[in-house]
């Protein structure tokens, strides 16, 4: 009976794994995969480096480049579909990569939208995979009645190798005309509304989901070890499975079907 009991226990043991190894990751992946749709985040995400804005016309405050950089940053990250990071010359991996000669104190003074490859430098240094640099072309105001137009020029760059993405020009507005306020607070409303609208076209960029994905090509080659992996130690198991089966039924050759209990005593 004993014998009988350890062929049948290696038997379970041997469906176990094949259940562990196979049926139960595919269960695992499915789930994953469909929590992973009705989340939205299937895609991979990009990382965005943004970069202050150039301002080379008069009109609003003098940081309006560094403020507007910094909505444009925060609509981004609203949008959920990106990892943002914002400039700063503070930042460890910017000053990892000056120490290590890779960009110089130069080329993190501006202005990055006039060199595209500065800015795919510097883009990289951040950890990202594409770098967004803007340059505010015209200020329009109209204090009387209160109206304030941003004009931005906006391109995405490619930070491996400062290929131009894509080049947006656009208009921002203020939306409300506060009582009493000045010409420079005018202009930020605008360029807050400007920097909604950049948010809004960037998210729109098919080139970058592609830039995600490029991480994607070498995934089937772990899959093909693990595999490998997960067949070795199937064998090695289903084969002392089988051996200890065997051994139990070669012990029960000669008392198949008896399976009475051990006499009383007398």
């Amino acid at each position: 009976m004993i014998k009988f009991r350890t062929g049948f226990v290696a038997r379970l043991l041997a469906l176990d794994l094949v259940f562990t190894l196979y049926v139960a990751p595919g269960i695992g992946s499915a789930a994953a995969l469909a929590a992973a749709k009705g989340s939205g985040e299937a895609q991979p995400k990009v990382t965005l480096a943004v970069l202050p804005f150039d301002k080379t016309v008069e009109g609003g405050d003098e940081t309006l480049g560094a403020d507007m950089s910094a909505a444009v940053k925060s609509s981004l990250e609203a949008t959920g579909k990106f990892y943002v990071v914002g400039f700063s010359e503070r930042l460890p991996s910017i000053q990892r990569a000056i120490s290590e000669g890779i960009i110089s104190k130069k080329d993190i003074e501006g202005e990055f939208s006039t060199d595209k490859a500065i800015a795919a430098r510097v883009g990289r240094a951040m950890g990202a995979d594409a770098a967004l640099v803007g340059s505010i072309s015209q200020i329009k105001t109209d204090a009387q009645n209160g109206v304030a137009e941003v004009t931005v020029a906006v391109q995405l760059v490619e930070a491996q190798n400062g290929k131009l993405l894509n080049s947006i020009v656009l208009q921002g507005r203020n939306p409300t005309k506060p009582e009493g306020a000045s010409e420079a607070e005018l202009v930020s409303l605008a360029a807050g509304d400007a920097a909604t609208k950049i948010a809004t076209e960037v998210a729109k960029e098919d080139k970058l989901t592609l830039i995600a994905a490029k991480p994607a090509i070498f995934a089937p080659e772990k899959k093909k070890k693990s595999k490998g992996m997960k067949f070795l130690l199937l064998a090695i198991l289903l084969g002392a499975g089988i051996a200890l089966a065997g051994g139990g039924g070669g012990g029960n050759s000669g008392s198949d079907g008896d399976e009475q209990p051990p006499p009383g005593p007398y």
